[in-house]
């Protein structure tokens, strides 16, 4: 991954300004936009499931793929000029990606344990508290949670 697409990409998840070269991150009230050469091309809800949504904005180009590629649940390969996101055929066209919240998890957890994890992946991981087993100490840790339930007995 190339470390403008690092860079923007964890602006973008962690809903901070961010303008290099040919990416912007522009966060507003409602929303989080991922822009490249000024087209929008990926969208992050401020809602309660943190919606994220992505097109390639009309351009079929290795850069726009590898930029979305950057986003974590966004997989983008090519073949025969025919785009498949998450292996399911797509011309490009704004759609929301769904987040599989365990194997997310679970790819987090392997950043942890490869001691590589990014800002933005413990961004995601602080958004994704709420689905973290009460015994998993390592996850609740990392995500800023006691490590074991507090009992308020």
């Amino acid at each position: 991954m190339r470390k403008i697409t690092r860079e923007s990409v964890d602006a973008f998840m962690n809903a901070k300004k961010f303008k290099k070269a040919n990416m912007e991150v522009e966060v507003l009230p409602n929303v989080t936009i991922l822009k490249l050469h000024g087209n929008e091309i990926a969208y992050r809800y401020n809602n309660p499931e943190r919606t994220l949504s992505i097109t390639n904005a009309g351009w079929q180009t290795n850069t726009t793929k590898e930029r979305l590629n950057g986003i974590p649940n966004v997989s983008i390969h090519q073949k025969n000029f025919v785009w498949y996101l998450n292996d399911v055929e797509w011309n490009g066209s704004l759609i929301d990606v769904s987040v599989n919240v365990q194997q997310r998890l679970e790819e987090i957890r392997k950043s942890l344990d490869n001691e590589n994890i990014s800002y933005g992946e413990l961004a995601e991981l602080y958004d994704l508290r709420e689905h973290i087993d009460e015994g998993d100490v390592q996850l609740r840790e990392a995500s800023g949670m006691p490590e074991f339930p507090i009992d308020t007995q």
